[in-house]
């Protein structure tokens, strides 16, 4: 399990040539079936497309890199990012606010978003840590928040 925000900045390299191509920007990805597209280099500008790695030339992520076999290509329009998600409100159906996203929870071979960490608060934070809400337990995704199961709703007293 890794978090979205460790792999922040770290270089993209080529495999082989050890060519440094950028660092992370962010992460691209799908948000039907969750699953991570790719790495952006750049953000684009209406004079600039924005510039990413995608999964497809992934061969290896590191603690302190990500390994590659090609190069840049030009973002498609309309992709998601994950920096979309963090701070989103989660909110149980009945409407019970349980925090913000504040990071996206990735499986080890980062391809696969299969979680959300949350937060309650800087002191809550500090107290008790932050929870996780698993894929499975997300019923809907809006502009604006995250619906949760009402199960998660004492997700406060009962950490995952």
């Amino acid at each position: 399990m890794r978090k979205a925000r460790d792999l922040m900045g770290i270089p993209i390299l080529v495999s082989g040539s050890g060519e440094r191509l950028g660092e992370i920007q962010d992460l691209s990805f799908d948000p039907v079936g969750m699953v991570v597209t790719g790495f952006l280099l750049a953000k684009g500008n209406w004079l600039h497309p924005a510039k990413q790695v995608s999964m497809g030339a992934l061969e290896k992520v590191e603690t302190d890199a990500v390994k590659v076999h090609k190069s840049i290509d030009a973002c498609a329009p309309g992709l998601h990012y994950v920096s979309e998600l963090t701070g989103k409100k989660v909110i149980t159906l009945q409407g019970k606010e349980l925090g913000s996203v504040q990071d996206v929870v990735l499986d080890d071979c980062c391809r696969q978003v299969i979680g959300y960490e949350i937060s309650d608060g800087f002191i809550n934070d500090l107290v008790s840590g932050r929870a996780i809400v698993h894929r499975p337990s997300v019923l809907s995704q809006t502009d604006y928040c995250l619906v949760v199961e009402d199960k998660l709703e004492n997700i406060w007293e009962i950490r995952t």
